[in-house]
């Protein structure tokens, strides 16, 4: 698969270290966007605010993604997005994006981004 294909597509999981990667290396341009946006895109041409829009765009929907892989990792569905625009219920899915490990073993979104198998129930 096309790493292309492999960045907008919503199948699969993501583990913890690959999402903050993408956090990290999108946060520059993520900066430089917003910087640019909030100086008012009044202020710019017309061809300047459309590239200014268009990578916000760009922006949301790689960050989208990003969120429903890594919701996908924890066995929750990628609707678990929705969570995020709750105020106060957005604080648990950002702990679950940031800090919670992946289901051990294959999940019903693919198989363990770790390549750990399930844990046996002991009785």
């Amino acid at each position: 698969m096309s790493i292309i294909r492999k960045l907008f597509n919503t199948e699969g999981r993501m583990r913890r270290r690959e999402f903050w990667l993408s956090q990290l290396l999108l946060l520059p341009f993520s900066l430089l966007l917003n910087l640019l946006a909030s100086v008012g895109i009044d202020d710019l041409s017309g061809v300047q605010s459309g590239l200014v829009i268009l990578g916000l765009l760009f922006l949301f929907v790689f960050e989208t993604i990003q969120m429903i892989k890594r919701f996908h990792d924890t066995d929750r569905s990628g609707f678990s997005i929705f969570l995020m625009f709750i105020p106060i219920v957005n604080l648990g899915g950002a702990y679950i994006l940031s800090f919670k490990d992946g289901t051990r073993g294959p999940n019903q979104y693919g198989p363990d981004s770790k390549g750990r198998e399930p844990e046996e129930d002991e009785m």
